[in-house]
C-alpha cells in the first residue's frame, strides 16, 4: 500500500539505486540526443547532472509510493514519469531549497495529470507537493526566469501535499 505524504518525506536511494539512476540516465541522454530532441533544462547546470538527478528523483518517487518506475530507453521529449492510481505523474527535481514548481510552455499541449516537486541532491531527495496540471498549466502561472525563458511556476507553498485524499 502506497505510503501518504506529509511536508517532511524524505526518500534515500540506495548505492545500486543510484547507480541504476546513473546508467538509465546516461543511456537515455545518448538515445535522446542521437534522435535530435533537446534537455530542456532551466538551470545552469550542466545536461548530465540534470538528467542523472531527474532519473534519481523518478526513482525515489517511485520508490516512497512503491510504484514501478519508468525504465524504458527511448527517445523522451517530455511526458510522463509514471503512473499513481490511474494519473500521469511528472516528476521535476532541484537542488534549490527554495525551489518552485515549474513546466516549460510546452507541456500546454500534452500534460501529464500531476506534476510533483522533488528537492535534493542524490541520493536523498524530499517530496515537497504537487499540483494538477490545470492548477500549474495556465496563465496566472506565467514567470520569467533569470535566463530569459518564461515557464509556468508555483511557489512551494501553493503545492498539495495530501495524496491520500487527492488519489482515492
Amino acid at each position: 500500500m502506497a505510503a501518504d505524504l506529509h511536508p517532511a518525506v524524505t526518500v534515500k536511494l540506495s548505492a545500486s539505486e543510484c547507480a541504476v539512476a546513473q546508467m538509465l540516465a546516461s543511456m537515455r541522454t545518448l538515445v535522446s540526443r542521437a534522435a535530435g530532441i533537446t534537455n530542456q533544462k532551466q538551470g545552469k547546470q550542466s545536461q548530465h547532472k540534470t538528467e542523472v538527478e531527474g532519473m534519481a528523483a523518478e526513482l525515489a518517487f517511485a520508490k516512497h509510493f512503491n510504484i514501478c518506475p519508468d525504465l524504458v530507453i527511448k527517445p523522451r521529449a517530455g511526458g510522463s514519469d509514471g503512473i499513481l492510481k490511474g494519473k500521469t505523474i511528472d516528476v521535476k527535481a532541484t537542488d534549490y531549497p527554495a525551489a518552485r514548481l515549474m513546466a516549460n510552455l510546452s507541456k500546454k499541449k500534452n500534460p501529464s495529470d500531476i506534476f510533483v516537486l522533488l528537492i535534493g541532491k542524490m541520493p536523498e531527495y524530499r517530496i515537497v507537493g504537487y499540483a494538477y496540471a490545470a492548477d500549474l498549466i495556465n496563465d496566472d502561472n506565467l514567470a520569467k526566469l533569470d535566463n530569459g525563458n518564461t515557464v509556468y511556476a508555483l511557489d512551494q507553498a501553493d503545492l498539495k501535499q495530501d495524496w491520500a485524499v487527492d488519489f482515492k
